[in-house]
């Protein structure tokens, strides 16, 4: 049981489940009086891809910032 390795109530890891499972992040199957979760790996693909172009973005503003701070101050 995943709740039992973790500092949180099986209530509180039940509702937190239902949540990723209504953002499409998990898949619940009932098996008997349990359920069983699995990660549904395509949005979290997407995810990951999206904050990649931002770090890439943010990482060449800084870059660019960091030699504008660099450079040689203008003569007069």
């Amino acid at each position: 049981m995943l709740a039992a390795g973790l500092p949180v109530s099986r209530q509180a890891v039940v509702k937190h489940l239902q949540v990723l499972e209504a953002a499409g992040l998990v898949t619940g199957a009932r098996s008997g009086r349990e359920v069983r979760y699995v990660v549904r790996p395509d949005p979290l693909d997407a995810t990951a891809d999206w904050l990649a172009a931002r770090s890439a973005a943010w990482d060449r503003r800084l870059r660019s910032l960091k030699r504008a701070a660099e450079a040689p101050p203008a003569a007069p």
